[in-house]
């Protein structure tokens, strides 16, 4: 009787992707792009912004979560950054600025940059299921991109550091990598399954961003209804149509992650059961009426359903194309 060969298990499988993936020039260059550039701006800015804090007379501690504010948070300074200080922030200190583009980037090489050095029919010829394949190349993108989008925080609290002072919450780094990594997960499936359909790296690059940015408009209606309640001095229904975008920004799998990994860092400093605060007019903010862990388990069931239908989409692409 013939026996049965056994393939490597998805552990390995996924360290071998993962190598590949870390070897990769563009993911050096963005690895090293996000360890730099905040770096190179803190020494460049850290004399005058020292000077503007000491003419403000800025209490010790109070800019201590900008490093958090670089990373997209919206709780991070407080009232401070209703009055501007925001721009203490270092601009483009944290990943999440540029990962709609790196994600799609890293998710069309491993399909379509595969096709394109035929690697992928040497993968198919594995004794393995296509199922492990694609499971494996997507969990290789996720901590390939979680520890890219670590080295970003960590440059982050290190820039905030030299140029604004002791930083606190460095514990939240981790968090950050971790939640923006996995919430990017529908966008990656989308881009592999892309990249399987038309084998070139750029095309199914393009085309993920294209997505990313697709996501977005599901909150064109409401925030079409809010712009016109805000004209005609509506507050009952401008209240509404924000609370509406909320919702939308959080359940929209492929747009969704920036917003998902900002309430993550918010809810982190304001506490799960504390309500965002949505500017309805200017200098006026106003709490929307559902809690960050409301909106956090509407992403967390959105991300799950999406996340499946879409891994088992591309799992049948690989099919279609290694046949």
């Amino acid at each position: 009787m013939k026996r049965r060969t056994r393939g490597p298990g998805l552990a390995a499988l996924t360290a071998l992707e993962a190598r590949r993936m870390l070897l990769r020039r563009s993911y050096l260059a963005f690895t090293a792009l996000a360890a730099l550039a905040p770096l190179l701006v803190a020494l460049l800015l850290r004399d005058p912004l020292q000077r503007l804090i000491a003419l403000l007379h800025l209490p010790r501690g109070t800019l201590s979560n900008t490093w958090l504010a670089m990373l997209g948070s919206t709780r991070a300074l407080g009232p401070l950054a209703r009055g501007g200080l925001a721009a203490l922030g270092l601009p483009l200190g944290g990943a999440t600025a540029y990962a709609w583009i790196i994600a799609p980037l890293l998710a069309a090489a491993t399909t379509a940059g595969d096709i394109a050095e035929g690697r992928l029919q040497l993968l198919a010829a594995r004794p393995v299921t296509r199922a492990k394949l694609v499971a494996a190349k997507l969990l290789a993108l996720e901590a390939s991109l979680a520890a890219l989008y670590l080295v970003s925080a960590a440059s982050a609290y290190l820039a905030a550091s030299i140029a604004l002072g002791p930083q606190s919450r460095p514990w939240l780094a981790p968090v950050y990598a971790a939640v923006l990594a996995a919430a990017q997960a529908p966008l990656l499936l989308a881009t592999m399954a892309i990249g399987l359909r038309t084998r070139r790296v750029a095309a199914a690059a393009l085309l993920g961003i294209l997505l990313y940015f697709a996501g977005s408009l599901v909150s064109a209606a409401p925030m079409i209804a809010a712009i016109q309640a805000a004209s005609h001095g509506q507050p009952q229904a401008l209240r509404q149509a924000l609370d509406e975008i909320q919702v939308l920004n959080v359940v929209e799998p492929l747009h969704a992650a920036p917003s998902i990994t900002r309430m993550v860092l918010d809810a982190a400093i304001a506490g799960l059961h504390a309500h965002p605060e949505t500017s309805i007019a200017s200098g006026v903010y106003a709490a929307t009426s559902h809690t960050y862990a409301e909106l956090l388990a509407y992403a967390a069931a959105s991300q799950a359903a999406a996340t499946t239908a879409l891994y088992a989409a591309t799992v049948l692409a690989f099919r279609r194309q290694t046949l």
